[in-house]
């Protein structure tokens, strides 16, 4: 009987463990909601971006929270992942006030170097002293009959 119950302890610790993705940025809360014909070039344009609040309309700071650092909105060349939402603050530094800025389908930080891609859709570390990914936030992509297709950033 002992065995038996070990052995269900066992099974049952073994699957309701999942991974989850790692990251040192600290918790912060994000929401965001746009209307993306408002964004027409970042709607239709892969490796089109925002950066967060920088590039918002008045209309779309209403209510809204961008993360730690600041968000980027990156249009992706990934089908199933088509838009994503990092976190502006380098996984190396983990500074509210250290910004990742977006050259290309790369983001860069201006005070360790590191690199990271975009264009994937992962924000993979390319190159520089950063251990891991950039935070990423999920995206939702609902169409409405009334405002089109709108984008939602949540955590």
């Amino acid at each position: 009987m002992r065995k038996i119950i070990l052995f269900l302890a066992f099974l049952l610790s073994f699957f309701s463990c999942k991974e989850e993705d790692f990251t040192n940025i600290p918790d912060a809360r994000v929401y965001l909601t746009l209307t993306l014909d408002d964004y027409s070039s970042f709607k239709n344009g892969i490796g089109n971006s925002l950066v967060c609040p920088r590039d918002l309309k008045a209309k779309d700071m209403t209510g809204a929270s961008y993360g730690y650092g600041g968000l980027i909105l990156f249009h992706t060349m990934d089908s199933e992942r088509v838009f994503v939402a990092y976190d502006r603050t380098c996984p190396f530094e983990v500074k509210a006030s250290v910004k990742i800025n977006v050259d290309g389908g790369q983001g860069v930080c201006p005070q360790c170097g590191s690199v990271f891609d975009l264009l994937t859709g992962y924000g993979a570390v390319v190159s520089g002293k950063a251990k891991y990914p950039l935070r990423s936030y999920t995206v939702h992509v609902y169409t409405s009959s009334v405002r089109g297709d709108e984008l939602q950033v949540v955590n």
